[in-house]
């Protein structure tokens, strides 16, 4: 892994980050410069461009890449989409792979939908209804 300043990434011991530069000058070993927020701090950390902490081991300030999704429960009603210039859907959330979120189809649930097999998958979610 690369880390990508696009993306979105957690600690090893699930905090958030903010990467904020990826090519710091001066500093070949840990070029990655990123805010770890604990709860009531926030702290400037240094991390190799894999986003290791340290680089001969594992560590729980290690980045690891997170995506929203992953927060979703089975089940769960969201919105979906697969541009911004068509209708949020309602459906119910199956699982995020591949960096898409895949839910069951045509609003159907784990406990309704006929074969566990059958998934949509959408670009865009939300688990605020926009059509309010």
């Amino acid at each position: 892994m690369t880390i990508d300043i696009n993306k979105q990434y957690r600690t090893r011991n699930n905090l958030p980050v903010t990467i904020l530069k990826t090519d710091l000058r001066g500093c070949v070993a840990y070029p990655v410069v990123a805010v770890v927020h604990y709860d009531t701090r926030d702290y400037v950390m240094y991390y190799a461009i894999n986003g290791a902490y340290c680089i001969d081991e594992t560590s729980c300030h290690d980045l690891i890449e997170y995506h929203p999704a992953q927060d979703l429960a089975l089940d769960q009603p969201i919105w979906v989409r697969d541009s911004f210039d068509t209708e949020w859907q309602a459906r119910h959330f199956k699982e995020y792979k591949n960096d898409r979120i895949c839910c069951w189809p045509g609003g159907f649930t784990s406990h309704t939908v006929e074969s566990l097999d059958e998934e949509v998958h959408w670009k865009f979610f939300t688990t605020d209804n926009p059509n309010k």
